[in-house]
């Protein structure tokens, strides 16, 4: 993917999970995330090709998932290696 389409998707992904968290996932449609993430619906749908808005929760919260886990290794002390 080009580095924009990585930024829309990030966007996508942030205006989701914004979403879902304000409002609750079953109170949230497609167009409202659209309209967050200030893209078109169909821009939507092309970089979630064929998704539900439940594979789109599924992306949402493997992106935070990804993002804590290396927020935690980040501040992990580190290992000192020992022959």
């Amino acid at each position: 993917m080009p580095r924009d389409a990585d930024r829309t998707r990030k966007r996508i992904l942030d205006a989701a999970y914004g979403q879902f968290r304000r409002r609750g996932y079953s109170r949230v449609s497609m167009d409202e995330i659209a309209s967050a993430a200030r893209l078109t619906k169909r821009s939507l749908y092309y970089h979630f090709a064929k998704s539900s808005k439940d594979a789109l929760l599924s992306a949402v919260l493997e992106a935070q998932y990804r993002s804590m886990s290396l927020g935690r290794l980040a501040t992990a002390p580190r290992a000192r290696w020992r022959p």
